[in-house]
């Protein structure tokens, strides 16, 4: 389905795919979706190595995500702090 939606590389047998009043993007090119800003974002979830699980879990889990602070987080982490 996400083809059929984001690249219209893929066409269903029958129906539509409408998007606001009247487009149908099965009517569009892979080009003219790019247009309308319509793609799929992938994400490569990372993990800090040399941190254990439960370090990553409590640097992923909200907070300040700047760089700074997570570079301090990882620094006080290998020196055996509370993070």
């Amino acid at each position: 389905m996400m083809d059929v939606i984001t690249r219209g590389r893929l066409r269903p047998d029958s129906g539509m795919v409408p998007v606001g009043p009247v487009l149908n993007l099965l009517s569009l090119s892979e080009p003219e979706i790019a247009q309308w800003e319509l793609g799929e974002n992938f994400q490569k979830p990372t993990v800090f190595e040399q941190l254990t699980v439960f370090e990553n879990l409590r640097l992923a889990a909200g907070g300040d995500k700047s760089f700074l602070k997570t570079l301090f987080a990882m620094q006080d982490a290998r020196a055996g702090k509370s993070l």
